[in-house]
């Protein structure tokens, strides 16, 4: 059977060990969140304001838990909120 003094050394390096890991495991960078630059042309003032404004992909371009397939989804639905935010200026077929 081992002795009080093995015991504490054997717990006192497991120890050690989970520190050093968990030490090496919280360094360890997290992969990147992919990025989303939203350009707007051809507007400008308060339409430009307006459609950012209603542009869903403009209002999650820096949600920590964007996705690839997030973004997929707000492109599609971009073309619509566009249309949508347009309609209070006159451009019913923009």
């Amino acid at each position: 059977m081992p002795s009080s003094e093995q015991l504490k050394h054997n717990f006192s390096t497991y120890i050690r060990y989970l520190v050093g890991g968990l030490l090496f495991w919280c360094s360890t960078p997290l992969p990147a969140a992919p990025s989303v630059d939203v350009k707007i042309e051809g507007i400008e003032g308060e339409v430009l304001a307006n459609v950012e404004l209603l542009l869903s992909i403009q209002q999650q371009r820096d949600h920590p838990l964007l996705s690839a397939g997030r973004i997929r989804r707000l492109h599609q639905k971009a073309d619509q909120e566009i249309r949508t935010a347009l309609r209070p200026y006159g451009y019913y077929r923009p």
